[in-house]
């Protein structure tokens, strides 16, 4: 009996979402993209001191929808699992230390508009009724989220002041997409 049960569970899941594993590598200043499928695209976006782990619209969508990992990963006014970098004072080798990283993801427009909206009553209260801040406080990250983890293989750093400068990562992702 404990068998099919096992199973039972596995193909629950299995049918719950799409699983995804790629790896890759980049240095300072580059850009690397992966298609998802369901028309979204891995993306680590270059800047300044390392990359952000973003997930985008594989079309040109509304402008405000840009990163539909920012709205989905925690805290949002520091340094989170998404930011490779080191911005927010965080030396190169304690960011690559950091690893794997988990992140969140919604997946369409609509839901970054509602979740970004519900990340704006949260961090900016004093804008908003106390009613409007408590439900969106209940209601964050409800929405339909894909998972994401990566994992830094290997890596690079030049010295460069006190912080250090990520030079090159090589990593491996896996990504969960919810079912459609």
């Amino acid at each position: 009996m404990r068998p099919t049960i096992v199973l039972l569970a596995f193909i629950s899941f299995a049918e719950a979402a799409d699983n995804l594993r790629f790896s890759g590598e980049v240095v300072r200043g580059q850009e690397f993209r992966k298609s998802l499928g369901s028309g979204l695209v891995f993306r680590l976006e270059p800047n300044d001191s390392g990359w952000a782990i973003t997930v985008i619209p594989e079309l040109a969508a509304e402008p405000q929808c840009r990163d539909y990992v920012w709205v989905a990963t925690p805290p949002y006014r520091s340094s989170n699992a998404r930011i490779i970098n080191t911005d927010y004072g965080v030396k190169a080798t304690e960011a690559l230390k950091w690893s794997p990283r988990d992140f969140a993801f919604v997946t369409n427009c609509e839901d970054f508009k509602l979740e970004g909206d519900r990340v704006d009553r949260v961090l900016w209260p004093a804008n908003y009724s106390e009613d409007e801040v408590r439900k969106a406080k209940e209601k964050l990250g409800t929405s339909s989220l894909g998972k994401g983890s990566l994992n830094i293989q290997d890596s690079t750093i030049a010295s460069d002041g006190k912080l250090g400068r990520i030079e090159r990562i090589r990593f491996k992702v896996e990504i969960t997409l919810p079912k459609s």
